[in-house]
């Protein structure tokens, strides 16, 4: 009773949208575990808290775990994590729009 899944996600299933994965299959689980009362740090009786954790298990076959381990970096780049901040590029002038007026 401590331990329930809350969701489950069949990359597996034929339902699946095979566009979007690129290949990629696995299984997610969003589970959530219930610690029960926790009393306060301080020792006072009436302090507490319930604590509760939520996570995700993920179960895939390890050819799609090595795949997902190469794949990672490209998907970082196509999120724009390698991106320069556009504070940044107004700052010290590295790529914004007026840096081409400046080789003109």
């Amino acid at each position: 009773d401590r331990l329930q899944v809350m969701k489950v996600v069949n990359r597996y299933s034929k339902d699946s949208n095979m566009d979007e994965l690129m290949g990629f299959r696995n299984i997610e689980l969003t589970m959530v575990m219930d610690s029960g009362w926790k009393p306060s740090a301080c020792g006072r009786k009436d302090l507490g808290m319930q604590v509760k954790i939520i996570g995700e298990v993920q179960i895939l076959l390890e050819d799609f775990l090595n795949i997902r381990k190469r794949r990672h970096l490209i998907f970082k780049a196509a999120r724009g994590e390698f991106d320069w901040p556009e504070e940044l590029e107004d700052e010290k002038g590295l790529g914004g729009k007026d840096d081409d007026e400046d080789w003109k």
